[in-house]
């Protein structure tokens, strides 16, 4: 042997490796924008696997033979991780009954606490008289926020009037609830497939409590959150639903968004904290994390929205029914793809349950996209994002930036609700 060789043995072995990355990438990335193009959520333009490939420098064929829909859930592998987790992992395995136990009381004092909101009542007439105060100071002083505080009271009053006068509304969506429980909480852990959130979730983090709030807190205009505190070393996750996570487009309760905003919550309270109660900075003031946070779990749940549909045909994931977030899930799932080439393939659960910071998750995308040979501008913008004054402009400039980088520029598009209704009653090609 010369001494020689050793060298370019060691060369070899890097570039297959890097040549494997690229492969991954381009079967990850191509599955979830198959994906999300099958849900409506976006358009494919011819040849944009063509493209794709050139851009990567991997031979389209070569990349796709073997290729495994690991964004998506099937029910025979559903079966197989639980029967997995159930052997090899007992303590996560036996969360799910307790869960199921905890879950199904919190929704029937939830029914509960709708039926007994008094919109009349002195205490909630003085609190909504605060509101409009607030929002009359601020324009006083020249703060102006869109939209009205007294048109958002007037809507919340009205659904929380369909929600106290529709007896079989909750009831119906949590019996649903409730018996595809198991899917949801299995296809949320296949989702996240991470072990160390697996054992985290086992030892430190409780059942969420879910409440009603009348409505969201000034000034900031939520659907829903979740929130989780420390106490006796676990983590307390909190779900809060405001009247307007059961209103649909047409400004109606709807079961749909319901079920749609319900999972999101519940996916985010599987990631309520860190085992040490010392949760790291999981932001560090960069909206990006936002973007990220967010785009990912409605990621999850628009994929367990689609494998509940196979018992609810009328079931679908949401679209444009909350601020920014298509936009926010599409870029989750190129990063994610990116993400799931690292050597700590599932660093972003990590980030995301808090065991590493936003600093760390930040130089491991870096290390995945240099590997990748993907241009330097794509670690840029993550760094240099900012929300400014409008949410959607930045996330879809963002968006149209990412895809340009990737040479897929007016290849992969948002679908216009007409598309959209053809895409989610047929099939979408390659």
């Amino acid at each position: 042997m010369t001494e020689s060789e050793p060298k370019i043995r060691l060369v070899e072995s890097t570039e297959n490796t890097l040549e494997k990355k690229k492969k991954r990438f381009f079967s990850g990335l191509r599955n979830r924008l198959l994906a999300l193009a099958a849900a409506g959520f976006i358009t494919l333009g011819a040849g944009w696997g063509k493209d794709l490939s050139r851009q990567l420098e991997v031979e389209e064929k070569e990349a796709t033979t073997e290729l495994l829909l690991e964004n998506e859930i099937k029910e025979d592998a559903l079966v197989d991780f639980k029967d997995r987790i159930e052997r090899e992992e007992p303590e996560f395995a036996e969360l799910a009954e307790g869960y199921r136990k905890v879950i199904e009381a919190e929704l029937k004092d939830l029914e509960k606490e709708v039926i007994q909101q008094n919109i009349s009542s002195p205490t909630h007439q003085e609190q909504d008289g605060q509101a409009i105060l607030a929002e009359q100071q601020e324009y006083e002083s020249g703060v102006y926020r869109q939209g009205s505080v007294s048109q958002d009271i007037d809507n919340d009053h009205k659904l929380i009037a369909q929600l106290m006068s529709d007896s079989v509304f909750l009831k119906n969506n949590h019996t649903f609830l409730n018996t595809s429980f198991d899917d949801i909480f299995w296809g949320v852990a296949l989702l996240n497939d991470s072990r160390n959130s697996r054992n985290i979730a086992a030892k430190f983090i409780k059942p969420p409590t879910i409440v009603f709030s009348p409505h969201s807190q000034y000034g900031v205009r939520r659907r829903a959150d979740m929130t989780a505190s420390f106490v006796s070393n676990q983590w307390q996750p909190k779900i809060t639903l405001y009247p307007q996570a059961f209103m649909g487009p047409d400004k109606q309760i709807n079961s749909n968004t319901y079920i749609n905003f319900f999972i999101h919550e519940l996916s985010h309270a599987f990631l309520a904290g860190s085992g040490d109660g010392k949760r790291v900075d999981r932001k560090m003031g960069n909206d990006f994390a936002d973007v990220l946070d967010e785009g990912r779990v409605q990621g999850v749940t628009y994929k367990i929205v689609q494998y509940l549909n196979r018992n609810n045909p009328d079931l679908r994931p949401v679209y444009k029914e909350a601020d920014s977030y298509d936009n926010y899930l599409i870029i989750a799932e190129i990063m994610e793809s990116i993400a799931r080439t690292h050597m700590n393939s599932d660093f972003l659960v990590e980030w995301q349950l808090g065991l590493i910071d936003y600093r760390t998750m930040l130089e491991k995308f870096k290390t995945a996209i240099d590997d990748l040979g993907l241009s330097a501008n794509v670690y840029r913008s993550i760094v240099d994002f900012s929300f400014g004054e409008n949410n959607n402009k930045a996330s879809e400039k963002f968006l149209k930036d990412l895809l340009a980088e990737l040479k897929l520029a007016n290849k992969v598009n948002l679908s216009n609700d007409f598309i959209r209704s053809i895409l989610t009653k047929g099939d979408v090609r390659y």
